[in-house]
């Protein structure tokens, strides 16, 4: 005589006995969710390349916007000639920066397509052109890179 086969049975009881305690899981962590545990929160303020010219701080805006301090880490004197990017940025009221010196480019509203609302997030690349002497010698470089964050 053969034996019923009992595997349903046992699955069955599984699920009876430790259904609740799923369900209570399920539960707690959709409310958790609903609170807003599982947000990381704001995209934070990054920055991408830029050599030798680095982003010290910088906001843009959800108007078209933008600020951005930079600083020299060039060991001599440069001359800004051209800002662009995916911004129409101004140049600095101070071209000739000296090493290690902060300069300011801005652009003004609608000059940076935002295509977002505030608390949007925004990737902006940025590239600046200067020159520098070296032995009387003249040369022409570029710093690029992307800033990233939220727009304020």
């Amino acid at each position: 005589m053969q034996k019923p086969n009992r595997k349903g049975q046992g699955a069955m009881e599984y699920v009876m006995v430790y259904g609740w305690a799923i369900m209570v899981v399920i539960v707690a962590g959709v409310a958790l969710w609903y609170m807003g545990v599982f947000n990381l929160g704001v995209t934070p303020k990054n920055f991408k390349g830029f050599e030798p010219l680095k982003p010290l701080s910088w906001a843009v805006y959800s108007d078209g916007s933008a600020s951005i301090i930079m600083v020299s880490a060039e060991t001599t004197i440069i001359t800004i000639t051209d800002v662009g990017g995916d911004c129409d940025f101004n140049l600095p009221n101070e071209t000739h920066i000296s090493p290690g010196g902060e300069f300011q480019i801005t652009a003004d509203a609608g000059d940076c397509d935002t295509g977002a609302a505030k608390g949007g997030v925004y990737h902006i690349e940025v590239r600046i052109i200067y020159s520098k002497s070296i032995s009387a010698v003249p040369e022409t470089h570029s710093s690029t890179g992307t800033i990233h964050g939220q727009y304020e």
